[in-house]
């Protein structure tokens, strides 16, 4: 039996109970031929081995949720995060349960871009919101907010294994001095206060040379190691011309 996740655990009892109608000798005949689970399981409720109505259940002394059990009667990730945000509305234990399954909650974001803990952040703030409730009175973290144009620059170029498939092939067709200039960019890029000193001084850099000496190679490559560490490049041109030149 699936349970509307607004209803109260301690208010199931008062609306669902269950038992043989020991009174009508008919009803009685007909519950158990077709409302019990049989001692032996059925081939039409075993799968792989389990049974998917998970009997034999254990006696419990009181009602409960089973968190994984309702998470996968609950078929798809909105369906989840409505879910969840009902359990812990309830009393759940917001970060285990978030822990254990934000994964789950964010399946259907994933695909889009890399920001899907943060939208799915988002979206359970606004469910809990219909409550007066917000996500750190649970002690969720606050999302960031994302603007439409870095959210379609995200979806764009998502296809980080590609990218970084591109920044390893070019890598690979470099010069020494080619090599380091892109390694001391990306170094700059991605360095984090937390890594220690930042790795070179001199920045932004200068790249200049003739005409079919690689500069649109170099720079190209650059934009694929930035782009495979899922951070935002956009690069510029000063013709139009020039601009065709580079993804993005």
């Amino acid at each position: 039996m699936r349970v509307h996740p607004e209803l109260p655990v301690d208010q199931i009892d008062k609306i669902i109970s269950a038992e043989i109608p020991h009174e009508n000798t008919c009803l009685k005949e007909i519950v158990k031929k077709y409302m019990l689970h049989r001692q032996q399981h059925s081939p039409r409720c075993l799968h792989n081995g389990t049974c998917i109505y998970h009997y034999p259940k254990p006696i419990i002394p009181e009602t409960y949720i089973d968190e994984r059990e309702a998470i996968e009667n609950f078929s798809t990730p909105a369906q989840l995060r409505f879910l969840f945000t009902q359990l812990i509305l309830d009393g759940a234990p917001t970060l285990d349960i978030w822990q254990k399954f934000n994964s789950n909650l964010s399946a259907d974001i994933y695909s889009n871009y890399p920001n899907a803990i943060n939208t799915t952040l988002q979206q359970i703030a606004t469910l809990l919101a219909e409550h007066g409730r917000r996500l750190h009175d649970f002690g969720l973290p606050e999302p960031q907010t994302w603007t439409k144009e870095v959210t379609m620059e995200y979806q764009r170029h998502s296809d980080y294994a590609r990218y970084s498939r591109l920044a390893e092939e070019f890598c690979l067709k470099m010069t020494s001095e080619q090599l380091t200039f892109h390694n001391e960019v990306i170094a700059h890029i991605l360095w984090k206060p937390e890594e220690g000193p930042i790795p070179i001084s001199k920045f932004p850099k200068f790249l200049d040379g003739k005409a079919g000496r690689g500069k649109t190679f170099l720079i190209n490559a650059i934009c694929h190691s930035i782009r495979a560490a899922k951070k935002i490049v956009l690069p510029c041109g000063t013709t139009a011309l020039a601009a065709l030149l580079y993804e993005g």
